[in-house]
């Protein structure tokens, strides 16, 4: 449950600090002119290179090589994943973990394909939002399928 809290209220405070206040953008146009070891980098062509290029916010939106995403984009949402691998009370699945993990991770990937829908349109977008969403979703989803509902009950 503070998994999902803290997965809630970070989401809420992406979105905020992309579309109100916009201090995220500047934050990540000076991560990308650092080419600091933090971003996750998507080319759009075969030849792109982020090291030759790098990537500038202010070209057009068909001119950008590549897609950018943070770190912590993809770190967040791993949080309910390994805490639901480690703390979740399921039957384990012939592969190894409970249905709930597995749901959690289909969620999250859910989220990355809603949020890559929405960056190819050009326009920098918060990534948490889509993918915490997604992981929540996934990992109540499984707990609903499984009947694992007992972690809800310590905390209530």
């Amino acid at each position: 449950m503070p998994v999902i809290l803290l997965l809630a209220l970070l989401a809420v405070y992406d979105a905020i600090s992309v579309y109100k206040t916009k201090h995220m953008l500047t934050l990540a146009d000076g991560v990308i002119s650092t080419k600091a070891p933090i971003l996750v980098v998507i080319p759009k062509t075969r030849k792109y290179s982020y090291i030759k290029e790098g990537f500038e916010m202010s070209k057009e939106k068909s001119e950008r090589g590549a897609f950018m995403m943070g770190m912590g984009d993809l770190i967040m949402p791993s949080i309910l994943v390994v805490s639901s691998h480690i703390w979740i009370n399921a039957p384990l699945l012939p592969i190894g973990i409970a249905l709930p993990t597995l749901t959690a991770i289909l969620g999250s990937l859910a989220g990355l394909c809603v949020l890559i829908y929405y960056v190819s349109k050009g326009n920098p977008q918060a990534g948490l939002p889509t993918l915490n969403g997604g992981v929540i979703l996934g990992f109540l989803f499984g707990c609903a399928l499984s009947g694992s509902w007992g972690w809800i009950l310590g905390i209530l």
